[in-house]
């Protein structure tokens, strides 16, 4: 609904939603406790169960209504901008076309990926610093509140780049290996040999804080707008499946993660089951780069950035979203 409502500014959805996620891990616990110990553990979740109750109503009486799949979303009477909905002969896209476009494809792994490296943290963290450093439960949740404070402040700032960097894929690839730094910190590396402290892993949990909203929030974009240079006249439609996909690609790296870590960290330990994240992390940006087009988006950009200051209004227009830029 965000992205039909807001066509111009997706990256200011997934951003708002990426920085209530990260107000969530941080105030959840705090809430949790509180709840456990005021209402024992049942209670906690009649009371968190009442509030969903709540909202529910909330969202049937203030949602604005939307039409059905395929349909225009016209809100307040405004024009169709999906063709499906006003020329039956016309075949609506659907999901396995719109996978099949490359970048669309990469876009989605990109997220997927974004979350396994987020969520591997959570099975594992917890009981390296308690056996490793002796740290107690208390000060384990004030170390693990270091990311989402980065990924709320992440989340928000990751709406301002594509005023200087136009092609989302750019900022997916430099983010997948921002990310690569980070999670050799975090290890900290086995492979490079650094030196174990909560120092390292605390900058390496910043720096990963910080890089993987901006590559989630990037996603959904450029999905969307991959299918739409492919598919113009079904905007409405694509806008629904690429959301739908986004979020199930949330899910799918959630639920990896949660095999990935306790498995691995089993066999290998936890310093190289983070060396094997960041060494993933960095295949996936070079294969993004020839699979995902990069390469001729990080000439365009820098093509871009020359030019962009000798006749920035007459040479350049923007695209239908108002991010990318068009020779």
């Amino acid at each position: 609904m965000g992205t039909n409502e807001f066509p111009e500014k997706k990256e200011l959805i997934v951003g708002g939603i990426e920085a209530m996620t990260g107000l969530g891990l941080i105030l959840g616990p705090e809430i949790g406790g509180f709840l456990l110990s005021t209402f024992a553990f049942s209670g906690c979740f009649f009371v968190t169960g009442g509030i969903c109750c709540c909202l529910s109503v909330i969202f049937c009486l203030f949602f604005p209504q939307v039409a059905t799949l395929g349909g225009s979303f016209d809100i307040d009477d405004r024009d169709s901008i999906d063709v499906t909905s006003q020329d039956p002969a016309v075949d609506a896209v659907t999901l396995w076309q719109l996978v099949s476009i490359p970048r669309f494809a990469m876009a989605a792994l990109a997220n997927v990926l974004c979350q396994l490296q987020y969520s591997s943290l959570e099975p594992i963290l917890a009981p390296r610093l308690s056996e490793r450093y002796g740290m107690d439960a208390g000060q384990i949740g004030h170390f693990f509140i270091i990311m989402p404070i980065f990924y709320i402040m992440s989340s928000v700032g990751a709406l301002y780049i594509p005023q200087w960097v136009e092609r989302r894929m750019v900022i997916i690839v430099c983010t997948s290996w921002a990310c690569t730094v980070a999670y050799f910190l975090v290890g900290p590396s086995q492979i490079f040999n650094l030196h174990d402290s909560l120092l390292t892993m605390g900058i390496g949990m910043a720096l990963a804080g910080i890089f993987n909203p901006v590559g989630v929030v990037m996603a959904l974009p450029e999905m969307i707008n991959s299918a739409i240079e492919v598919h113009p006249h079904q905007q409405c439609r694509i806008n629904m499946l690429a959301s739908g996909f986004f979020t199930g690609m949330i899910g799918l790296g959630q639920m990896s993660a949660f095999f990935y870590g306790p498995i691995v960290e089993k066999a290998v330990g936890f310093p190289l089951t983070l060396d094997i994240l960041s060494i993933i992390s960095l295949v996936f940006g070079l294969v993004y780069l020839f699979v995902g087009s990069g390469c001729r988006s990080f000439s365009e950009t820098c093509n871009n950035y020359k030019t962009r200051g000798v006749n920035k209004d007459d040479e350049y227009y923007r695209d239908n979203d108002n991010m990318a830029l068009v020779d």
